[in-house]
C-alpha cells in the first residue's frame, strides 16, 4: 500500500448549533478516537449583505461571538482539537475557506434526511455543492447517527481510474481507526427481457461474472489495495452496497466520485450522491485525485 495510507488525517466537521449537528457530532467524536487524528469543527453563518439595513443592531463580528458561544457544549461533547463560527455570505463559501485555511483533508457534513427517511431524499444544497466543487473528500452522515458501526470501513468500486484516490483515503481512514479494509464491486447485470433464450442469456451472464471478477483482481493489484477482504456482488450497486455495508455493521462507506457536471448528470447517476442521500451509514465520497 502507498506510504499515503499510513499518514495521520485532519478533518474539518461542518456543525449546526441545532438538530441537524447530531450526527456530524456522533462522527467527530468517533474520529477524534483515533490516534493523532486532528478534528476541527466550524458553523458558518451566513451573512447577507443586502439585509443590512434591516439588520440595524447586529454587526458581524457579534453574530460570530454569539454563535460561538451556542457551539460551546458541542466542543467539549464532541472532542474538537478547534471549533469555532466564521461568517460568510454563502454556507459552502465558508466551508470551502475553512477547508483550505487549515489544510484539512476532509470534510464531514450532516445531511437533512434522517437513516429510517423513506422514498426518495435529496440532499441539502450544501451538501450537494461541496461534493461537487471540494477537492477532498466529502463525509456526509445521517443527522440522527448516534453510533459508529463496530465493523470494517468498505470501499465499493466501479473499476474506473476515478476510484484510485478513494482505495488510498479507504486505507488512511481504516490505519487511523483501527478497522479492517472490505473492498467490493457490484455487478448490476442488464435486465434480460422476453428475447434472450435462457441457455445464451446464462452463458452471457458466466462470461460477464468471470470479465468482472479478473477486472476487479486487476483493479485492485494495480492501486495495492490491501484489504482484508475482496467480494464481488450482483445487483443494484446502490442497494446491493447499503446491504453489505448493514451485514459488515460497517463504520464507513467509501466511493470514488467523477463529480459530473449539469448536462452529465442529467444523463448519468452518481453512486457517491445516491448513498450519500440515502445510506443509513456515514458516506465518503472521494473526487479523483
Amino acid at each position: 500500500m502507498n506510504s499515503e495510507a499510513s499518514e495521520l488525517m485532519r478533518w474539518m466537521v461542518g456543525v449546526d448549533a441545532r438538530h441537524l449537528a447530531g450526527g456530524a457530532v456522533a462522527f467527530a467524536r468517533w474520529l477524534a478516537q483515533g490516534h493523532g487524528n486532528d478534528v476541527l469543527g466550524v458553523h458558518v453563518v451566513e451573512w447577507v449583505p443586502s439585509m443590512q439595513h434591516r439588520l440595524e443592531h447586529a454587526e458581524p463580528d457579534d453574530v460570530r461571538s454569539r454563535a460561538a458561544d451556542a457551539l460551546r457544549t458541542l466542543e467539549q461533547d464532541a472532542h474538537f482539537t478547534e471549533l469555532g463560527a466564521i461568517v460568510a455570505t454563502a454556507a459552502e463559501d465558508g466551508l470551502e475557506t475553512a477547508v483550505d485555511s487549515k489544510k484539512a483533508d476532509a470534510l464531514v457534513l450532516g445531511r437533512r434526511a434522517p437513516r429510517s427517511g423513506s422514498g426518495v431524499v435529496r440532499l441539502g444544497r450544501v451538501a450537494r455543492r461541496m461534493l461537487r466543487r471540494l477537492p477532498v473528500p466529502v463525509i456526509i452522515v445521517p443527522p440522527d447517527l448516534e453510533t459508529i458501526g463496530d465493523g470494517p470501513v468498505v470501499l465499493a468500486v466501479d473499476l474506473t481510474e476515478s476510484c484510485g484516490h478513494a482505495a488510498t483515503i479507504a486505507a488512511r481512514i481504516a490505519t487511523a481507526m483501527g478497522r479492517d479494509l472490505v473492498l467490493m464491486h457490484a455487478i448490476h447485470p442488464p435486465d434480460r427481457g422476453p428475447y434472450f433464450p435462457a441457455e445464451v442469456w446464462d452463458l452471457a451472464m458466466s462470461d460477464l461474472r468471470d470479465r468482472s471478477e479478473q477486472g476487479f483482481l486487476t483493479w485492485a493489484d494495480r492501486h495495492g489495495v490491501g484489504a482484508a477482504e475482496r467480494i464481488i456482488i450482483e445487483g443494484p450497486p446502490v442497494q446491493r452496497v447499503v446491504e453489505l455495508a448493514e451485514e459488515r455493521d460497517a463504520c464507513l462507506l467509501v466511493v470514488g466520485s467523477r463529480q459530473l457536471g449539469g448536462l452529465e448528470r442529467l444523463f448519468l447517476s452518481s453512486l457517491g450522491s445516491e448513498l450519500a442521500a440515502s445510506s443509513p451509514r456515514p458516506v465518503a465520497v472521494v473526487p479523483p485525485r
